[in-house]
């Protein structure tokens, strides 16, 4: 007989101390699992929405609401249109949107040991986003980085190349 653990949880009992990393074990192996899943279920790519077209007036391109999968199984949500600036020059270039986490809401801690004096700002929160890039090369596939436009540069403008197909996800369940 083979095995292979892949997941660990947190076991809970009466009495049990926890401590700030019981909670972190908890919260990644919640993530982990999430991560798996989606990456087995719908695979790398939109899943919805996300859709891209381009404003000459002011030289921006406007990316809809939407939700995709990268390359790790994370999820790459927009709640609300998002406008980036393009360019004066170049040819080509790959809308693309990237997971981020940034630490947000500091807060002062102290300890028992060293009181107020010894207080320092920590984070408090982790604030969970999309970056909208714009890259002159095509990501590769197995990069965090999802391209979900491709924009070409004709004169003075820039107009989105109907040929390109951005990677959609899809159900990788039974037929």
């Amino acid at each position: 007989m083979i095995r292979r653990m892949v997941f660990s949880r947190i076991l809970y009992f009466e009495g049990r101390l926890l401590t700030a990393s019981d909670f972190q074990a908890e919260q990644d192996y919640l993530r982990d699992k999430q991560r798996f899943r989606n990456l087995h279920t719908y695979g790398v790519g939109i899943v919805s929405g996300s859709s891209v077209k381009t404003q000459q007036g002011n030289a921006t391109v406007l990316i809809s609401p939407g939700y995709a999968i990268d390359a790790l199984g994370r999820e790459i949500c927009m709640s609300e249109t998002m406008e980036c600036p393009l360019p004066q020059d170049g040819e080509r270039l790959f809308v693309c949107l990237t997971y981020v986490e940034c630490e947000a809401d500091p807060i002062l801690m102290s300890s028992i040991e060293t009181g107020l004096a010894g207080a320092k700002t920590v984070y408090a929160r982790l604030e969970e986003g999309v970056e909208v890039m714009l890259e002159v090369t095509r990501p590769s596939t197995n990069s965090s980085t999802l391209p979900v436009a491709l924009l070409r540069r004709k004169r003075t403008r820039w107009t989105r190349d109907p040929s390109f197909r951005p990677p959609r996800a899809k159900w990788l369940g039974a037929p």
